[in-house]
C-alpha cells in the first residue's frame, strides 16, 4: 500500500477499470499494462504509443483517457 493514495474494493476498482477502457475505446484507443518496480505502466496506443505510470491501474487509465480528451477540450496541443 502506498501512503497517501486510498485503495479501492476490488469491486469497485473493477467496474472502475472497465469503465475507463470503455471510455479509451469509444476514444478509439486502446492500452496494454504492466506493474514494474515503480508502480503501474500503461502503453496507450492512439494512434501513436504513448507511456504512462502511477501508483494505481485506475489513476494511470485516467490520465490516459485525459490525454485523448484534450484535443476535444479545443484548447490546443497537448505538450509534455
Amino acid at each position: 500500500m502506498v501512503p497517501g493514495i486510498p485503495r479501492l474494493s476490488p469491486a469497485v476498482g473493477r467496474d472502475l477499470q472497465d469503465a475507463l477502457r470503455r471510455a479509451i475505446a469509444t476514444r478509439r484507443g486502446s492500452c496494454s499494462w504492466d506493474v514494474d518496480h515503480a508502480g503501474w505502466v500503461v502503453t496507450l496506443h492512439s494512434p501513436d504509443e504513448q507511456d504512462f505510470c502511477g501508483h494505481t491501474l485506475e489513476e494511470v487509465l485516467a490520465w490516459c483517457l485525459v490525454w485523448l480528451m484534450f484535443p476535444e477540450s479545443g484548447i490546443g496541443p497537448f505538450l509534455i
